[in-house]
């Protein structure tokens, strides 16, 4: 994916007028010279480049390194090789939330991203990818799952004959295409506990499409009262097609 989405930048890139192109993303001998610049270092810098770097960037000491940040946004610079790293750990603490909810986190740790490049990394996000191509179930026909965390389904055991430091029961979460198992001890079925085991699994992995329980109406709202403020394009089924432990 990293590659592709390089290829796609250039492409993108090579769309925009010459002037604009060498701007319009910071590469890592730009970052460097930059750096120079704000060092007081020798050299021979165009007056316009020079001019350019003291205006847009300062330097920020953190340890014994010294980082380029831009001077507006009070932001590390993030240069065009890092571009698919950073995105990437923004798209992933958010769960693979979209482009908006990345931009926006991107946005609130970075500087010099365009929005452009966020757009074009979710474009090419296999876990995304997966949702946008799962059907809406239609209501009393089986549901078919056709990627990871496309339909996940919850469920309890009962613990409470064996009762070991005040733990009860065991949360069970499955991903119903590839039988994937997450287990948390719990001492009580409570559905505040219910949803922080969940957000534990959705930091982690994204949210699914579809999440599944037969705990009765009144639970599963509780617990999803909690959930769809972070995640609003959480489905919800409640019933019993077909039992995890199955």
């Amino acid at each position: 994916m990293e590659q592709t989405f390089y290829t796609k930048i250039n492409e993108f890139v090579a769309t925009l007028n010459v002037k604009k192109q060498n701007k319009y993303l910071i590469k890592k001998d730009t970052y460097n010279e930059a750096v120079k610049i704000l060092q007081g270092t020798e050299g021979k810098y165009q007056r316009q480049f020079k001019f350019g770097a003291k205006k847009q960037f300062v330097l920020v000491k953190i340890g014994e390194q010294q980082v380029l940040y831009s001077s507006k946004q009070k932001l590390p610079v993030v240069t065009f090789e890092n571009l698919f790293e950073r995105i990437n750990e923004c798209h992933t603490a958010v769960g693979h939330l979209g482009r908006d909810k990345t931009w926006h986190e991107i946005s609130r740790r970075y500087s010099f991203v365009p929005l452009k490049m966020v757009k074009i990394f979710v474009e090419l996000c296999d876990q995304c990818a997966s949702r946008k191509l799962f059907p809406k179930p239609i209501v009393g026909k089986p549901i078919i799952s056709v990627g990871f965390m496309t339909r996940m389904q919850i469920d309890f055991v009962d613990m409470r004959s064996v009762e070991h430091n005040g733990f009860k029961w065991i949360f069970h979460a499955k991903d119903h295409f590839s039988k994937y198992s997450w287990l948390y001890p719990l001492t009580s079925k409570k559905a505040v506990n219910v949803a922080e085991a969940l957000k534990s699994i959705f930091y982690q992995f994204g949210p699914p499409k579809i999440l599944q329980s037969d705990n009765g109406r009144e639970f599963v709202a509780k617990v999803i009262l909690d959930l769809t403020k972070l995640w609003p394009g959480l489905l919800i089924v409640n019933g019993r097609p077909r039992h995890p432990e199955s």
